[in-house]
């Protein structure tokens, strides 16, 4: 076991023989419970958008935009089930708005078709219509989470820069499809027809914070759970203006982030994290090695982190707001 890194007020006690053998085990036994629950795989099949969120970095990112190929896609599926990996979702959502892939449908079913995976989107809803509606229960889809960040047109459309009456017409309709089907028990099962999980979600900003409570209040009893986050940092290249902010005190603690998840651009190379919008660390690139290699190689990486305090490869680190709820405390 490497060096430990030291915090005060016990750093006179840290790198001792007895002090690395209390703690080497506890990081394991903590690592080892992170890497047996499995790990999230996030697959950003577009980048586009068309949106602009007041809250979203999207308008700040450099990298090109474009939609993944068929080929990778399936390739990084594959790769997944090959490697025998324990998954806890596939998220098909990135930096960008998923039904601007026109084949984002045809690719939940062939993740589905895989295996008994959970398959996850995150929406603003403006793009679906009735017969993408439709199409989304065929797909097998199991949640999907739409980005809805105000409940007056006037709040909404500065927030989103989206048409309020559309996004909230396409929102309705697939909650009254769903309700429709499961009266109608066309679908089999109750847990079929209780597909996909609608969960409503309003980032609390200063533009919006008067909302909040008519947020719930609207919601409530339509969607199956209402989320209410907090604007993140985006590794400190956005200053949020919101009167809720994380409690970032810089400790560097390692993010479980490098044992728990992977995600994937459009162009099919792998990003530190789900923040790395630009894309600033490439862990890996599924043209070149299988999912295996690639998190293996992350958490490598995560051990670096923890056993030397070296975050020289992943620099974002140093400024990201959510290092406090995602790290790995070993105290």
């Amino acid at each position: 076991m490497s060096k430990l890194i030291s915090h005060k007020p016990f750093s006179c006690f840290v790198n001792t023989g007895l002090y690395n053998n209390f703690y080497a085990k506890r990081i394991r036994k903590e690592i080892a419970k992170i890497e047996a629950g499995g790990i999230y795989i996030n697959i950003e099949t577009t980048n586009a958008c068309n949106a602009d969120c007041l809250m979203c970095p999207h308008s700040k990112m450099k990298r090109a935009v474009g939609t993944m190929k068929e080929e990778v896609f399936k390739k990084i599926v594959d790769s997944v089930v090959e490697s025998g990996i324990e998954v806890k979702e596939f998220v098909l959502s990135g930096f960008g708005e998923p039904f601007a892939d026109k084949n984002i449908l045809e690719r939940i079913a062939y993740v589905k078709s895989k295996g008994p995976f959970f398959v996850k989107l995150f929406s603003n809803a403006s793009l679906l219509d009735k017969n993408r509606v439709h199409k989304v229960f065929e797909s097998g889809l199991d949640e999907i989470v739409i980005s809805f960040n105000g409940i007056t047109k006037e709040i909404y459309e500065q927030v989103m820069k989206l048409p309020y009456e559309k996004s909230l017409e396409n929102t309705l309709l697939l909650i009254k499809e769903r309700k429709r089907r499961f009266e109608s028990g066309r679908e089999g099962s109750l847990a079929q027809v209780l597909k996909p999980k609608i969960v409503l979600s309003c980032v609390r900003l200063e533009k919006n914070k008067d909302e909040v409570r008519k947020f719930n209040e609207y919601w409530k009893g339509k969607a199956d759970e209402i989320l209410k986050p907090i604007p993140e940092n985006w590794s400190g290249n956005m200053d949020q203006k919101s009167p809720w902010k994380y409690d970032f005190k810089k400790k560097m603690w390692p993010c479980r982030g490098m044992w728990d998840s992977l995600d994937f651009t459009w162009d099919g190379r792998v990003i530190l994290c789900c923040r790395d919008y630009d894309g600033a660390v490439i862990i890996g690139d599924i043209s070149k090695s299988s999912v295996k290699e690639i998190l293996q190689k992350k958490r490598e990486l995560g051990v670096k982190q923890l056993e030397k305090g070296d975050y020289s490869d992943a620099k974002i680190c140093f400024n990201c707001d959510t290092m406090g709820k995602n790290a790995i405390s070993y105290w």
